[in-house]
């Protein structure tokens, strides 16, 4: 796409996906967007293990982190030791907690165990986090984000060293505006709808009331905030942000470790079931709404702690609840609750990240025709002779241009145009078989001596959008049609892949709409003997405008 921030990057498309999953991230990469793994929660040692595995599976695509580092805490200049975080927690918090976990038959005798310690919020002061950026910066990082507060100068001299790309979210004009006073490259402008921290202004009124305010600095703008659709994503480019920053959509999606009782309330759950609370860090965050949003906003409830004192409280409950829940205990799954955003009414299916990523692509494409054709009088592309993409594959027919399908055939049918390198994951090959409806046990069970790749891994392996440097680019609207799997040869995760591709079919067919193109690449999968294992066809389908 013709994005400011895909140059700024290297990447396909400008949708950016923040998710603490691994798997997650990498898929969104390979599918051609921005990947950024959340490193709160991380040490530097745990850090520096999801990202080596993320660049064991990115093929060499670009991905970012994202720190927790908030201009305002609880004593943020200096760790509290455990004696001190014990005086700063009231007990009247930690018995309003034991108290609600009882009335839901949670036991509570163990509630504080191990909670109260030494060193908590570290990560988000400066030492703690300066391990955590030199961390991530021993990885091919292309970005890192700060989600709470203006970046501090020690991460952003670290980054410049390195010539990274700074991040940061805001969610207020002002906010923003001292972003970019700061000289953050990318400002992250995030409405109230976002899950997790977020302000009181909807992104609709947010955005364009940011891009006013700084339109003397020149910098990247994305837009977040209850963003699930690519409609969504196109009505914001429209408004002109460069991109959308996403993050509750990737909840249901099969690659991602959700808790189960998560992301089946987030399936069902509408746009109003969702609560602006200060309940699990001390600052406003936007969470599915349950009995503990409820319980916090009770009367004879405490006022929550600053951060990091509520959040320690809160997730000593959390420890208990999400592993009860897991069991079935009602009590516990009534409390269950986690981070989403007000698009959660639109999340009403689980599947797989890069059908999400396509999603996003198709939707954004029939947007953006809808949006060109309201324009009165806008001339037809194929009339203006400024419009010179593709030309070169064109020939006039019958008054009007037309895409000579003999040429393209004579020019690049099965001619090998990709060579990738692949080894597949044995628990996420098994997670995504299960999500997929598969229960034979060669399938989902890793354990089993005949286990092998599931079809739908296979499948996520090609991308129905990959052509030829050298193909043209035909204009209408493009979306994904389907893939088919054919395996000749178990496909045994761990293994080194080969994937060879080529364009295998490209034809067409009319309608009252005008002619569908039709794209097919095909992948065959070789292991290090070069014997063929398997193939996938990925087919895109192209809608050219009608004729007149």
């Amino acid at each position: 796409m013709n994005s400011k921030i895909c140059d700024l990057l290297g990447i396909e498309f400008p949708l950016f996906a923040f998710s603490h999953c691994r798997d997650v991230i990498s898929e969104v990469s390979n599918a051609g967007g921005f990947g950024v793994l959340g490193a709160a929660g991380h040490t530097p040692e745990t850090l520096d293990i999801e990202l080596t595995w993320i660049d064991e599976h990115v093929n060499g695509k670009p991905y970012g982190v994202d720190l927790l580092v908030p201009t305002s805490m609880e004593n943020k200049d200096q760790g509290l030791s455990k004696e001190e975080l014990e005086d700063r927690i009231p007990i009247e918090h930690k018995r309003y907690i034991e108290e609600l976990l009882a009335q839901h038959d949670i036991a509570t005798a163990d509630l504080w165990t191990g909670v109260i310690r030494d060193g908590v919020g570290d990560n988000m002061r400066q030492a703690g986090a300066t391990e955590i950026l030199e961390s991530a910066f021993a990885h091919p990082v292309k970005m890192v984000v700060n989600a709470l507060g203006v970046p501090p100068t020690y991460m952003m001299s670290m980054a410049r060293e390195r010539e990274i790309v700074v991040g940061a979210l805001a969610g207020a004009k002002e906010h923003a505006v001292k972003h970019a006073e700061a000289g953050v490259d990318v400002l992250i402008v995030a409405g109230t709808e976002a899950g997790g921290h977020c302000g009181e202004v909807s992104t609709l009124v947010l955005v364009p009331e940011v891009l006013d305010a700084i339109k003397e600095y020149d910098m990247c703008v994305l837009a977040a905030g209850g963003i699930v659709t690519g409609r969504q994503m196109a009505a914001c480019m429209a408004m002109g942000a460069h991109g959308a920053w996403t993050g509750s959509v990737w909840l249901t999606t099969a690659e991602a470790e959700t808790l189960p009782i998560v992301k089946e309330k987030t399936l069902v759950a509408n746009s109003r079931q969702t609560a602006r609370s200060k309940s699990r860090t001390g600052k406003y965050t936007r969470q599915l709404r349950s009995a503990w949003t409820d319980a916090w906003t009770a009367e004879d409830c405490p006022e929550p702690l600053p951060m990091p004192l509520q959040g320690v409280i809160a997730a000593a409950a959390f420890r208990k609840i999400d592993k009860l829940a897991q069991t079935d205990h009602p009590g516990a799954r009534r409390l269950a609750n986690y981070f989403v955003g007000q698009g959660v009414g639109l999340m009403n299916e689980s599947v797989a990240v890069r059908t999400v990523v396509y999603n996003f692509m198709e939707d954004f494409a029939e947007a953006a025709e809808r949006l060109s054709h309201s324009v009165a009088d806008c001339p037809d592309p194929r009339e203006d002779v400024q419009y010179k993409v593709g030309f070169q594959h064109l020939v006039q027919s019958g008054g009007v241009y037309m895409t000579d399908i003999d040429d393209l055939r004579s020019k690049f049918l099965d001619l090998e145009f990709d060579r990738t390198g692949f080894v597949i994951d044995a628990e996420q090959s098994a997670k995504v078989a299960k999500a997929s409806g598969e229960t034979r046990a060669e399938f989902t069970d890793t354990t089993d001596p005949n286990f092998e790749a599931c079809a739908p891994i296979l499948a996520s392996l090609a991308s129905g959008r990959r052509l030829p440097i050298d193909f043209p680019t035909l204009g209408g609207i493009s979306m994904d049609g389907g893939k088919a799997v054919a395996c000749i040869k178990p496909v045994r995760p761990g293994i080194k892949l080969t994937g060879k591709t080529h364009l295998h079919d490209i034809y067409a067919k009319s309608g009252r709409s005008g002619r569908m193109i039709f794209l097919v690449s095909r992948m065959q999968l070789y292991d290090d003997s070069g014997e063929h294992l398997a193939t996938t066809d990925s087919r895109q389908v192209i809608r050219e405008r009608p004729d007149k």
